[in-house]
């Protein structure tokens, strides 16, 4: 029981505040019944025995007809002349007794029926009688709207089957709830079949199962001599005399329903309470037992970022330049004297320097080509070891983390995040890896760029080659013109490389940094919610102590 009684504003509040949602649909539910506006009496009848409802429709009705055995039969009557009407797939349908016979007799479907009766009894009462073959059938919200709305209900079991499990399972979850005992009568149907001498054990099965304060009382579908019916104790409960019961009182009725509606939606509170004060309870015990179970370790990720912006500084410094500027010397060196043997075995050296420019501008680009994708390489290979390490670092970082699914979150953001083929994958939209600065065809790919120096070549030996006669003495001439311009645009190479590589570097540095920082973030993130909730989770936990 709650701690206190509380009004229905305070309870929709704390509800709503709590996200407990089946409380706040039960409460408007019941709201919108507007029982207190109704003068019309509602008893509900219910029984899964066949020969209970058709005895029901001809001993009170005056209906003699016949159920089908795997058919749910529905009927709502209350007091007229108007007959009979029955709800089919075209809307209602007006029949009279005959036709109705036969529809249940014949039909393949479920009956849906309302019917006005002459009956004095039924007088300000609408009596829903439901035949099902099993409870599953009407375990629904139709179902439970009219066990909230019903005044009373008659509960009729089985003799053969006198609260088997599956019934057992229906009464407890769907009816119980919704009444007191004044309001809930159950009986038995088919009670012939059960000796008189048994009759008492039948009774404390019920008791027993279900709750002693609970009427029981047997309902014939055979005639009984008036000497056998008196062996069974409540057998002079009929019908008839719940119904009469009903009207004399109503008040009592009533109010006892009032109280069980509130006394209902209490207890759906309370049980929502009880149920999210225990899962909170749970994750706050396997969770967060001290603060550091959602905490990283600052101290530990100062020196691994530290260590991170050293691996590529080493990275970036001398191994890398003097690697290129060595290439550049050696490459300058062997074209030089390539080309000095070349010009001195020509046999033609004025058709060969017009094809001089060609070949230098296709051995610059294949040199260029190799050099930079040899660059490419080491920036991958150091790329992919620094991206390992990180990744390393934040999950010895995060080892403290004790939650399964913050530590799963985090596991998922190190394993989805940027891959070195990511990283060195040729840009096709915006964000996609490190910037055309570490792509193919971007700055890296023009850290060397010989076209400079093959255009200065090239312009010289034009002039040369355009004189009006040429011999071998100007071989000489031609092969220390191409040393010295080679020398010199050697120089112009290696600063310019210089420059492009400081650019790339520049990059490089930013988007392995900016990466760490954004993982880093992210688990912040995460960490931070988790702390949010779990604070949350505390002050929700107080809230729920006050009402249990």
């Amino acid at each position: 029981m709650l701690k206190k009684n509380i009004t229905r504003a305070e309870s929709l509040a704390l509800a709503k505040d709590l996200g407990l949602t089946k409380y706040v649909i039960v409460d408007k539910l019941i709201e919108d019944l507007q029982i207190d506006q109704d003068k019309e009496i509602n008893l509900l009848f219910v029984t899964t025995v066949k020969e209970v409802a058709e005895c029901l429709l001809s001993q009170n009705l005056g209906i003699e007809a016949r159920l089908q055995s795997d058919r749910v039969f529905k009927l709502k009557a209350c007091y007229g002349n108007s007959g009979c009407t029955i709800l089919t797939e075209y809307g209602e349908l007006a029949v009279n007794d005959d036709l109705l016979k036969k529809a249940l007799i014949s039909s393949l479907k479920d009956i849906e029926c309302s019917m006005e009766v002459p009956i004095e009894r039924l007088k300000n009462m609408s009596l829903t009688l439901i035949y099902t073959p099993e409870y599953k059938y009407i375990d629904n919200d139709t179902w439970r709207y009219l066990m909230l709305k019903s005044d009373k209900t008659i509960l009729i079991l089985s003799a053969n089957h006198l609260l088997y499990t599956g019934e057992q399972e229906f009464i407890h979850s769907h009816v119980i709830p919704f009444y007191s005992p004044s309001r809930l009568v159950f009986g038995i149907g088919n009670a012939q079949y059960i000796k008189s001498a048994e009759w008492t054990d039948a009774v404390a099965r019920v008791h027993m199962q279900i709750d002693e304060k609970y009427i029981v009382f047997p309902v014939f579908t055979e005639e009984l001599s008036n000497e056998r019916r008196s062996r069974y104790p409540e057998s002079d409960l009929t019908i008839d005399l719940i119904l009469s019961n009903v009207h004399q009182n109503l008040i009592d009725l009533r109010k006892a329903h009032f109280e069980d509606l509130d006394a209902y939606k209490s207890s759906v509170l309370e049980a929502a309470l009880i149920n999210l004060k225990s899962e909170l309870e749970r994750s706050l015990d396997t969770e967060s037992a001290d603060a550091s179970a959602v905490e990283m370790d600052q101290n530990m990720l100062i020196e691994s970022r530290n260590h991170l912006e050293s691996s590529i500084s080493l990275f970036l410094e001398s191994p890398l330049v003097a690697k290129y500027r060595t290439a550049v010397e050696q490459f300058t060196v062997l074209l030089k004297n390539s080309l000095k043997e070349d010009i001195q075995i020509s046999t033609n050296i004025k058709q060969d320097s017009r094809a001089l420019p060609r070949y230098l501008t296709a051995i610059w680009e294949q040199f260029s080509e190799y050099q930079n994708l040899e660059l490419y390489s080491e920036f991958e290979r150091e790329a992919s070891m620094l991206i390992d390490m990180m990744n390393l670092d934040l999950r010895h970082i995060t080892r403290n983390i004790r939650n399964f699914e913050i530590k799963s979150d985090i596991k998922e953001k190190l394993d989805s995040a940027y891959s070195v083929h990511t990283f060195f994958a040729r840009k096709t939209s915006s964000g996609n890896g490190l910037t055309d600065a570490l792509t193919i065809g971007g700055l890296l790919a023009t850290i060397f760029t010989p076209y400079g120096l093959v255009a200065v070549l090239a312009s010289e030996l034009v002039k040369i080659a355009g004189k009006e006669s040429i011999d071998n003495e100007y071989k000489k001439v031609i092969a220390e013109k191409i040393s010295d311009v080679i020398e010199c645009n050697k120089e112009e190479l290696i600063r310019q490389s210089d420059r492009n590589f400081t650019m790339v570097a520049e990059q490089f540095h930013n988007e392995i940094m900016n990466y760490y920082d954004e993982v880093i973030g992210s688990i912040g993130d995460t960490l931070n919610k988790e702390k949010e909730r779990l604070a949350h989770a505390a002050e929700t936990i107080d809230i729920i102590n006050k009402y249990i």
